[in-house]
């Protein structure tokens, strides 16, 4: 420096020191290779509109991300963007739901944004899109995260809803690897894989990475996750959020994960309701896709029904329970809705099992108010009913779950003999 004159001894060690913790300083800033997650989460909203959603959370008041902010930045080149995201609008949530939560999830219509006035050159890659759950701290980069199993199709869907979630709530980012080599499903595996990837949708929501492909600059390192119920394991996600563990935020580490269980049905997270807040994303993510009509209606007699009821009735995998306890749930919900007044419901079981079987050792399951869909029935069919219903009778099934979360029934019923947490509206009934 022109001021560190060599006669002024003072002076010059002064200006060493300064110039030292200047180089530490900018050396610190751009690293950022080890952070903890101990802040509390937000949602970025996309417009100022919806900014007085987001004061709430906003609890430091140190600023949003802005959307021009973040399209500045560059993709990560081993990622793909994020499909284009359909303009159908959420399916809304039960009042019942409405009334549980304040709503800050960003629509999936986007508002109209002004173009850039500086549009980058065409050599540079394009930005992607403004991912739909976002921290809004400021512009650092956030620890990636992923899902990748081989296990069945409920499995590997519950396992990423769970990543979603949690990646939202601790501030990570959700990166999305398509569905995989399905189990249960014969010879056409990844077909299969391949057209339920397109008919959920969800994927479309997020930076995707092909497993296993071919490239330099990504880094995929395997979390510990503990098995799910035991909350006192620690696993990867709960060492990071307690500051234990670091968490690489370099746009190049990508931690794999089989399933995020271990948070989100652990240390308050259900119970807190915060999945809701993502309800609308998830829900427009499925919408986004055509889905077949689930006619309900379909071989009941001709008459007025009420409620629509999906009974999904598992079988093996150590998910057996009762016949009795299905009967029971229907009994219990044509007693709830008579008292309401409503017309009579009807109830569609979706089963793996044998029907005859489950008739003969129930009879009182061969009613005019209820309909077995059976294995041979059409897999996406038998889900978006599940789905679509005003209640939904669980069992001890990832595929009960996952419909759960993305439909939010009005009434969910779940067996308390599960190593699963639940919803504030769900019900609990001891097998």
């Amino acid at each position: 420096s022109p001021h560190c004159h060599p006669i002024h001894g003072a002076m010059r060690w002064f200006c060493w020191l300064a110039a030292l913790a200047l180089v530490v300083l900018v050396l610190g800033i751009g690293s950022q290779v080890y952070v903890g997650t101990n802040s509390v989460p937000r949602l970025l909203p996309v417009s100022a509109a919806d900014a007085s959603d987001f004061d709430e959370l906003d609890t430091n008041h140190d600023g949003v991300l802005s959307r021009e902010e973040f399209q500045a930045r560059r993709p990560l080149a081993t990622l793909s963007e994020p499909m284009a995201q359909s303009t159908r609008t959420a399916a809304p949530a039960s009042s019942a739901v409405q009334e549980l939560v304040h709503e800050v999830a960003v629509p999936v219509t986007e508002k109209a944004t002004q173009p850039p006035t500086q549009p980058p050159p065409a050599a540079t890659p394009a930005p992607p899109k403004l991912p739909l759950v976002t921290p809004a701290s400021s512009n650092e980069l956030r620890c990636m995260i992923t899902h990748r199993g081989a296990d069945g199709m409920g499995h590997q869907l519950e396992s990423k809803l769970s990543c979603i979630a949690v990646a939202a709530y601790l501030g990570l980012e959700y990166v999305h690897v398509p569905f995989h080599n399905l189990a249960h499903r014969g010879t056409e595996k990844q077909k299969d894989a391949e057209r339920m990837e397109k008919f959920l949708g969800i994927g479309a929501l997020f930076r995707q990475y092909v497993w296993q492909s071919k490239h330099e600059t990504l880094k995929v390192e395997r979390g510990h996750t503990p098995n799910v119920g035991k909350c006192n394991e620690l696993g990867w996600l709960r060492e990071v959020e307690l500051g234990k563990r670091g968490c690489r935020k370099d746009n190049r580490t990508l931690v794999w994960l089989d399933n995020c269980w271990d948070r989100m049905y652990c240390h308050g997270f259900m119970e807190s309701g915060f999945w809701y807040k993502l309800v609308p994303m998830i829900q427009g993510a499925y919408y986004s896709e055509a889905k077949l009509d689930p006619d309900w209606r379909a071989g009941f007699p001709s008459q007025e029904w009420g409620p629509k009821v999906a009974v999904h009735i598992r079988r093996g995998d150590g998910s057996y329970i009762s016949d009795l306890w299905y009967l029971n749930r229907i009994k219990d919900l044509r007693a709830k809705y008579a008292k309401e007044g409503r017309p009579p419901p009807l109830f569609r079981i979706q089963t793996d099992g044998i029907v005859e079987r489950i008739q003969n050792r129930t009879p009182e399951l061969k009613a005019p108010d209820i309909i077995f869909d059976d294995k041979n029935s059409s897999f996406p069919l038998t889900f978006h009913r599940m789905v679509t219903a005003d209640a939904l009778v669980m069992s001890k099934s990832a595929l009960s779950m996952a419909a759960a979360l993305i439909g939010n029934q009005s009434t969910v019923i779940m067996p308390a003999c599960w190593d699963r947490t639940l919803l504030p509206h769900w019900i609990k009934v001891s097998c």
